[in-house]
């Protein structure tokens, strides 16, 4: 499937997915080398617009990363919410090794 944007560039997901596999280069290569922007192979929203008549924007794409946001939060009450959100990504590590 090749999505096109509005500013006229074409994304085919295939192509992209096949050539980040045969560079080897892996995700934490990718981190390693500085990229700074989440590549659209990751960004899974696009399959929700597989079924609408218009084309989506660039903008639904690239926001659409969670942020939680403690700005305004008492610093006691930021450190629990931080030291829990470490605690439910260890578990999530943890829950998808054992289950694959």
């Amino acid at each position: 499937m090749v999505i096109s944007f509005e500013n006229g560039g074409d994304f085919d997901r295939a192509r992209e997915l096949r050539a980040f596999d045969e560079s080897k280069v892996g995700v934490k290569g990718l981190v390693d080398s500085g990229v700074e922007r989440v590549l659209l192979i990751f960004n899974r929203t696009w399959i929700g617009f597989m079924d609408r008549d218009t084309e989506p924007t660039t903008d639904e794409f690239l926001h659409n990363i969670p942020v939680i946001n403690l700005q305004g939060m008492e610093p006691a009450r930021q450190s629990r919410k931080v030291y829990w959100m470490r605690c439910l990504r260890g578990f999530a590590r943890f829950t998808s090794k054992t289950l694959s």
